[in-house]
């Protein structure tokens, strides 16, 4: 619901993202970058998403690793996040 838009961002000092499209819509229409999770991330989009976003959450190490080169190389501040499963098996 676009109309509500104006509305929400006088409330909200966050917004959440699951996509590259998402954290674009929060950072143009809301005002603020995301808090962008998504289980996969497209190396195609990644940069941008970094753009749009104030923090990033992965979905284990091995996507931190894939994408720790572009986040080293950001010249904005990003916070990163690792995603913990409280039920994966030991």
């Amino acid at each position: 619901m676009w109309s509500m838009f104006p509305i929400l961002k006088e409330y909200v000092k966050g917004a959440a993202a699951s996509s590259l499209n998402e954290a674009r819509l929060c950072y143009e229409e809301i005002g603020v970058p995301a808090h962008t999770y998504s289980p996969v991330y497209k190396l195609s989009e990644f940069e941008s998403i970094l753009h749009y976003s104030s923090h990033i959450t992965f979905n284990s190490l091995t996507q931190y690793n894939k994408y720790s080169q572009l986040l080293s190389g950001f010249s904005g501040k990003i916070s990163t996040g690792l995603r913990i499963n409280p039920e994966f098996p030991k």
